[in-house]
């Protein structure tokens, strides 16, 4: 019987504690600005970051201090869903984004 795919979790802060209780499966990570919806303002998402990797905790400890770098004038929340291959799914997410919004969010744009 094949596993059922997990549903995004609630959105979290960005604390070090939380990292710490993430998860360690693989999973797909997505990082938004506190408080803002996901075509806010005009069109633009809130939507930041979407991510893979092996397990949810290296991917956020990899991950959140360029974030929190790059919006320091911000709050971030994150949310993860469990995957066993997540980089697929990824993909896909990316491209929907893409599709509504012109563009891959913020911190996955090639510079």
């Amino acid at each position: 019987m094949e596993e059922q795919q997990l549903r995004f979790s609630k959105w979290f802060g960005t604390t070090r504690e939380l990292i710490v209780m993430s998860p360690t499966h693989p999973c797909i990570v997505q990082f938004k600005l506190l408080g803002r919806l996901l075509d806010y303002p005009n069109g633009k998402s809130a939507m930041v970051y979407y991510g893979t990797g092996n397990t949810c905790r290296e991917l956020l400890e990899a991950v959140l201090p360029q974030l929190q770098e790059r919006f320091a004038d911000q709050e971030l929340v994150w949310r993860y869903k469990l995957q066993a291959q997540p980089a697929p799914g990824c993909q896909i997410l990316i491209q929907r984004f893409e599709k509504r919004f012109g563009g891959p969010p913020v911190a996955n744009r090639q510079e």
